[in-house]
């Protein structure tokens, strides 16, 4: 989903489930602010995880080879949304046994993530290395407000994955995580940020930066222009991705 919660169905980011093969790609249509605010989303993409758990024969789905990704406001629920099960899982496990046995996310790829919603505007966009490369107008932002009806609401852990504890963070998110960024993009900063914090947890964090190219660089309006650097950016991911499950099946 891209758009802040608001906006943009799941198709949007066809391309990049197109480039990953020999996977069963799930997407969620949560639902979009302002008529469902904050967490809805999140909780939308923890009922779907527990669907899955619970259908995956069917659906031919591993589920100790479960990965999570998403773009922009998307790549929010990757972290939240593991974070809000995990609250789920602790609160049922002594009456109904531990989900995480069956339920296991090994791998999380976030592209320009969103993971501190405490940050103003106004400081992200004095973070951009290529400030001119700044949206004049961002069309979501009144939308914040219905998003996040309580200003305090920013700062919880499914809501800021960069509020969040250290312990919470190691026992929700996988040991592999990689964050796709942009070098003109107002979440830079806050994507190595978040990297660098992930990697002295001892999470294995890895980065990529696209070079001169700003936030959603690649969703032209035009159907034929395809930016030559997306097929750079979507063939890293997915050698990552390939290594990080491999990995697991040999741990």
């Amino acid at each position: 989903m891209v758009g802040f919660f608001t906006l943009g169905p799941y198709s949007d980011d066809a391309r990049w489930a197109a480039a990953v093969v020999s996977a069963v790609v799930v997407g969620v249509t949560y639902h979009l602010a302002a008529e469902h605010p904050f967490p809805t989303a999140v909780e939308d993409g923890v009922c779907a995880l527990l669907y899955l758990s619970g259908h995956a024969e069917n659906l031919g789905i591993i589920l100790s080879q479960i990965s999570l990704s998403g773009f922009s406001a998307g790549s929010n629920p990757a972290f939240t949304v593991p974070i809000r099960l995990q609250m789920y899982m602790s609160a049922i496990s002594c009456r109904q046994g531990n989900i995480s046995q069956l339920l296991h996310i090994v791998a999380i790829i976030a592209w320009y993530p969103n993971v501190d919603n405490r940050l103003a505007r106004a400081q992200r966009r004095a973070s951009n290395p290529g400030p001119s490369k700044n949206p004049i107008f961002n069309p979501h932002e009144p939308f914040r407000r219905f998003l996040f009806p309580y200003c305090g609401e920013r700062g919880v852990s499914d809501a800021s994955p960069a509020a969040t504890t250290d312990e919470d963070l190691t026992m929700a998110l996988p040991d592999d995580i990689a964050l796709c960024l942009c070098e003109w993009e107002m979440l830079l900063q806050e994507g190595k940020d978040c990297a660098d914090r992930l990697e002295r947890m001892g999470k294995r964090a890895r980065t990529g930066a696209v070079t001169e190219r700003e936030h959603a660089f690649y969703k032209s309006p035009w159907p034929f222009t395809l930016d030559w650097k997306v097929g750079t950016l979507f063939k890293q991911a997915t050698d990552w991705l390939v290594r990080f499950t491999e990995f697991r099946r040999i741990e």
